[in-house]
């Protein structure tokens, strides 16, 4: 098509884009593509809860990919015959968990700041995290489901999640490889997550759903390693709790719109 012909972004539009911050520009782009996603979705017909629920579960496992490297990357390490029963395993910052007598498993700013499968899935804690996190993001979006769709929907979709989810995760990351399997251990690890609060903000990895993550994943289960995690607070937000908030936002917000725009 020639320049001349191509269609122009009026004075208007352009002036309005241009004023907006580079955060700002980034915001409305992925409110944007967010609303084309409905856009796709609803064009669809018939939507099915089984289609979305597929659909939604390659997303999950990509959160979960992120969740479980950011606990691994804040994580630190110490034989456990070094360790004492009631040893402290959450840690503000990784110099208080260091002066404990952990190793960290990372410390470079990059890696802390945006963690990625293909660098912690060799690290040791990974599969075990990996578990634990895929398991208890199906509860949690069953969860965000049953308060965001009528009943019966959201038992389609919760069912059709962990299906999906167990069929995906099969033979990757220390999961059975069938999946029938996998289904199975991951409705046996639900009751795991039980807890009233989904994070205290007073004490960050006590009393609250990430300190049952964590508390799973603080001895190896050969009994050898004992694990600690950087969770952060108020002041500092560097920190698997932060990620692990990122994380829940994206999945609780997802689903409502997704609900509410489709009429589930």
């Amino acid at each position: 098509m020639p320049e001349s012909s191509k269609p122009k972004p009026t004075n208007e539009s352009a002036t309005r884009y241009e004023k907006l911050s580079p955060e700002g520009k980034k915001v409305v782009l992925h409110d944007l593509k967010e609303h084309l996603k409905l856009i796709d979705l609803r064009e669809q017909e018939p939507v099915s809860l089984s289609q979305y629920a597929q659909t939604y579960a390659s997303g999950l496992e990509e959160r979960a990919g992120f969740l479980a490297s950011s606990l691994v990357a804040f994580s630190g390490k110490q034989p456990a015959s070094e360790t004492v029963a009631d040893s402290k395993t959450v840690f503000e910052t990784h110099f208080e968990m260091e002066l404990a007598g952990f190793e960290s498993a990372r410390d470079d700013i990059v890696t802390l700041v945006a963690p990625s499968v293909s660098e912690m899935a060799n690290e040791s804690l990974f599969n075990s995290a990996y578990q634990i996190v895929v398991a208890f993001l199906c509860l949690y979006s069953a969860n965000v489901a049953h308060k965001s769709m009528r009943p019966e929907n959201a038992e389609e979709f919760s069912y059709a999640l962990d299906f999906s989810i167990a069929t995906m995760s099969a033979g990757r990351f220390g999961f059975h490889p069938e999946p029938r399997n996998v289904f199975e251990a991951i409705q046996e690890l639900r009751p795991n997550f039980v807890c009233q609060k989904m994070l205290n903000t007073e004490s960050i990895g006590r009393g609250d759903v990430l300190g049952t993550i964590l508390n799973q994943l603080k001895m190896s289960p050969d009994r050898q390693t004992r694990y600690a995690f950087v969770v952060g607070s108020k002041t500092v937000s560097l920190s698997c709790a932060a990620h692990f908030v990122q994380v829940v936002s994206e999945i609780n917000d997802h689903i409502k719109r997704c609900a509410q725009e489709i009429g589930w």
